[in-house]
């Protein structure tokens, strides 16, 4: 079979980052480096042998991972096909697909009702296939902080690290702009995570690290949805103790953690994927 012609996104290089505290945000990295959630889709992938190469969305055949479905109904892209990706915030209509679009999956059931999918689409964000790195070793205590890339102002994060030290825990910052095989093991060793990158849950999840969304700004775009989506494949309504403010709730929500009918979402993931 030919290969695939996938489109992921990636951060305009005038996107705010930043982990230091004067000025207190900087340009984005130079090309070549991007944000560990949009990478995750390409590295999954081809680590699972589907061949692909990259291109433009107006000339794409797959989408995968990530918040790209507005910018599908705005391209309308000729037979493609979409396999895990959402929408970044709600619509009341749902848009016009051209006929050739295939929905093999999406990230939650309020992108599906968003899309207007029928009932039968499955649901799963494919970030839940991430393996976990081999020889990982988790250090007890620690929680992993993951800003995303708008939220990297010590300013903020500072705080934060704070209140953690204070309840007598250890922290790991987490880049959102390494690699995802660097992100992926730096999650792995930690005891819990805290992230405001719905990837960095979402990986968490994956491994089985118990952890909590923190949005520690109002930057990140959709104001949550894509997060409620994504938990909805777990929940028909998600708890609303899924989303911390403080430290404290963060602690009362790793020792709650669960995400039901994980593994049943995995594996029809892993199925969808396999056929490509």
């Amino acid at each position: 079979m030919a290969a695939w012609r996938l489109f992921w996104w990636k951060p305009l290089p005038d996107e705010p980052r930043s982990l230091d505290p004067m000025p207190p945000l900087r340009k984005a990295p130079a090309a070549g480096r991007q944000n560990f959630g949009d990478a995750l889709g390409p590295w999954l992938l081809h680590s699972m042998g589907v061949r692909f190469s990259r291109t433009e969305l107006g000339r794409a055949n797959l989408v995968s991972i990530g918040s790209v479905l507005d910018l599908v109904a705005i391209c309308q892209p000729q037979a493609l096909t979409v396999v895990g990706t959402g929408f970044i915030r709600a619509y009341d209509r749902p848009p016009s697909w051209p006929k050739q679009t295939t929905f093999l999956a999406v990230r939650g059931h309020l992108t599906r009702t968003c899309a207007g999918l029928p009932r039968e689409v499955p649901v799963g964000d494919l970030g839940l296939l991430t393996p976990a790195p081999a020889g990982a070793v988790t250090k007890p205590g620690t929680v992993g902080i993951i800003p995303h890339y708008v939220d990297q102002d010590r300013r903020i994060l500072e705080p934060v690290v704070d209140q953690f030290i204070a309840e007598g825990r250890e922290v790991r910052l987490i880049d959102v702009w390494n690699d995802p095989i660097s992100v992926t093991a730096d999650i792995a060793a930690c005891e819990a995570v805290v992230s405001s990158s719905l990837h960095g849950c979402v990986v968490a999840d994956a491994l089985g690290v118990p952890n909590a969304w923190w949005p520690f700004t109002k930057r990140v775009a959709g104001s949550g949805f894509k997060f409620w989506d994504y938990y909805t494949a777990f929940w028909k309504n998600p708890p609303p103790t899924l989303k911390a403010q403080s430290a404290k709730e963060c602690l009362r929500a790793f020792e709650a953690w669960e995400r039901p009918g994980l593994a049943a979402v995995q594996q029809r993931l892993r199925a969808i994927v396999e056929s490509l």
